[in-house]
């Protein structure tokens, strides 16, 4: 992501998102706006709606994003990408609706938000041929579905967020996990390795959120450095199409 800085084409260059770049579901649907005349477009958690995850199989929430989209886009005529990604929190939706979507996706929880998203790309693309919609596959929603294939015009961001520090993403080694969370309803976690050779089975479009800051052991410096450079011809080999390495707690 560019968020200021000028790198030349030597250097890889910048790409710059059009509006907000990550955790943009509460840009379109943001709970102080709408929970309370409409608690459905929430994600219900088996008990109540709670307001920090969306229902991503309401229609009307999908219209919200779709709307959302095609404003930037209106205002921004030379935009590339848009990011319609989940918000940072580990929270689903499990009502009927999700829960048949995840059922028919192997199980997984990115069976919703790849379907979502999907229908937004299929909404612009014939308006708006050379922009990408990027979404996350993060935290729970880090295994990729089995039924559905990304659009072409779908980016799948890819968050390093599971694994070892010190070793490859490649070694698929679990010491040092930063976050131990379940990615399908059988309560699978899986290597960020075993992630990203499944998603490229479905998605043409895939980039990393890498994060050369090593949370685990926050002071000390560069414990995860050994690995950094293996890790980059991994991606390569693995068509990953763009890294994003954050470098500090804050994400500058």
């Amino acid at each position: 992501a560019n968020n200021g800085a000028k790198r030349p084409d030597t250097y890889g260059g910048v790409v710059d998102y059009t509006g907000a770049s990550a955790h943009t579901f509460s840009e379109f649907c943001n709970s102080d706006v709408y929970y309370k005349d409409h608690p459905e477009y929430f994600a219900w958690n088996g008990r109540n709606r709670i307001n920090s995850a969306l229902c991503l199989t309401n229609p009307d929430v999908l219209q919200l994003a779709i709307d959302y989209t095609r404003n930037i886009l209106q205002q921004n005529p030379d935009a590339y990408m848009i990011s319609i990604s989940q918000d940072d929190n580990i929270d689903i939706c499990v009502c009927e609706n999700c829960m048949a979507v995840y059922e028919e996706e192997g199980g997984h929880y990115s069976g919703t938000v790849l379907r979502f998203v999907n229908a937004i790309a299929r909404d612009i693309a014939a308006d708006y041929p050379n922009v990408f919609i990027d979404t996350f596959a993060y935290m729970q929603t880090a295994s990729a579905p089995t039924m559905t294939v990304a659009e072409d015009n779908v980016i799948v961001r890819l968050c390093h967020v599971t694994g070892c520090s010190s070793h490859t993403v490649e070694d698929r080694c679990w010491g040092g996990t930063i976050h131990k969370y379940a990615s399908s309803l059988d309560g699978t976690i899986l290597p960020l390795a075993d992630c990203l050779e499944a998603w490229g089975e479905i998605c043409e479009h895939i980039y990393i959120w890498d994060y050369h800051a090593c949370f685990h052991q926050y002071c000390q410096i560069y414990p995860n450095f050994d690995p950094l450079l293996d890790n980059m011809y991994y991606y390569q080999d693995n068509n990953v199409k763009g890294i994003f390495a954050q470098g500090a707690y804050q994400g500058e």
